[in-house]
């Protein structure tokens, strides 16, 4: 399941973490929303796009995939980002075959159950496209603190998170930090930024294990 890491999630990820920090300076006991996390994903994605490729907002999950004999088509359930391989796009057209990344973006804080949810629809989105090189990612952001389930004790990454994601695959695949230095104690208080690809599982293969 190794692959590249996207071109533009480096310094996206990094992007985020300083941001956070930066955020944070004028407003220390105010969290940012997930909307305003969402707004400077976008803005640092779209900054490295390649000419031929385009970022959406807000798409259906209907619209992402071919088959049209899941949950997904019937719901009203929007993915947070998507990178298509083409300039042309029409807002209420299906995508699947231009598909390039679908993204959510999560905070940390929100907790594992509601972080857990955005994996399994990724995962459900990429199974019913049959476009084989389209991917998934979930985006991570944890604000000055560690999220245990994703970043382990050192402020590291945690190689076991897919352990906790009920048989789904996925693994981080790059966690990106910001602190004003690596002590033991900062660590504690850092921004944490990371991104988890999700894979595809064969049709049939995987059952998701109940709460």
């Amino acid at each position: 399941m190794t692959k590249k890491l996207p071109y533009w999630s480096e310094k996206t990820l990094q992007g985020l973490a300083y941001w956070i920090g930066y955020r944070n300076c004028y407003y220390f006991d105010h969290p940012l929303t997930e909307g305003a996390i969402i707004a400077e994903t976008c803005s640092l994605i779209y900054s490295h796009l390649s000419e031929n490729e385009r970022l959406l907002a807000e798409i259906m999950y209907k619209n992402l995939i071919n088959d049209k004999s899941n949950d997904l088509t019937t719901n009203h359930t929007r993915a947070d980002l998507v990178i298509i391989n083409t300039r042309k796009y029409k807002r209420k057209e299906n995508i699947s075959n231009i598909v390039n990344c679908i993204i959510e973006v999560k905070r940390a804080e929100a907790g594992k159950k509601l972080i857990i949810e955005d994996i399994k629809r990724l995962h459900n989105a990429l199974n019913y496209n049959d476009n084989l090189d389209v991917r998934a990612f979930l985006i991570v952001v944890s604000q000055s603190r560690i999220n245990l389930p994703i970043v382990n004790s050192s402020g590291c990454a945690n190689r076991k998170f897919s352990e906790i994601t009920q048989g789904i695959p996925c693994n981080i695949i790059r966690l990106c930090k910001a602190t004003s230095s690596f002590n033991k104690d900062n660590i504690k208080r850092a921004k944490y930024a990371c991104i988890i690809e999700v894979y595809k599982t064969k049709k049939g293969e995987l059952k998701w294990k109940k709460h």
